[in-house]
């Protein structure tokens, strides 16, 4: 889950071109493999920037899907 959210939060960032925007509401499927780094969590509860490859069709999501404010 960490790492959707991570991810999610690159996506956000500005990685689309100029005259895509993302809409942070749907998950987004991943057209292409591709490397990007994330923050995982080990089990001590640090974190660390680590690279993880992500294949074509995985779904990536924004922390609004994934943990949606209380009352929606």
């Amino acid at each position: 889950m960490l790492t959707v959210l991570a991810v999610s939060a690159m996506l956000s960032s500005g990685c689309a071109g100029p005259k895509v925007i993302p809409d942070p509401n749907i998950p987004h499927q991943v057209a292409a493999e591709t490397c990007v780094e994330v923050w995982v969590r080990h089990g001590n509860g640090a974190m660390e920037k680590v690279k993880v490859r992500l294949l074509e069709g995985w779904w990536v999501a924004s922390p609004q899907v994934v943990d949606p404010p209380k009352g929606q």
